[in-house]
């Protein structure tokens, strides 16, 4: 190989790893975009009544245990959804964060 073969084939290889590095930084942004998503799909809440500030509090003492962890949801956006279905809850209880 002559100098100037040498010297586009360092052009060559310097170009396919810019191109290289680009897809890897796209690679990391959609990874990270990804991980904003699940963050907010596992982001447990719970819709609960005004007068209590956490579900553990509404929970002591209630004679229905049940009813209560029913009210929590896997994410904001369901319990939201489920506090919308009904004037009561739309009223009377209000969205915490597990």
């Amino acid at each position: 190989m002559n100098q100037i073969e040498i010297e586009n084939r360092i052009t060559e290889l310097q170009i396919r790893k810019s191109s290289l590095q680009k897809e890897i930084s796209d690679v990391d942004k959609n990874i990270e975009y990804l991980r904003k998503i699940e963050a907010e799909l596992y982001d447990p809440h719970a819709l609960i009544p005004k007068q209590y500030s956490t579900i553990e509090e509404w929970l002591e003492g209630h004679p229905f245990p049940n009813a209560v962890n029913a009210m929590r949801f896997k994410n904001k956006r369901e319990a939201y959804m489920v506090q919308l279905s009904c004037n009561t809850y739309q009223d009377s209880y209000h969205i915490v964060k597990i």
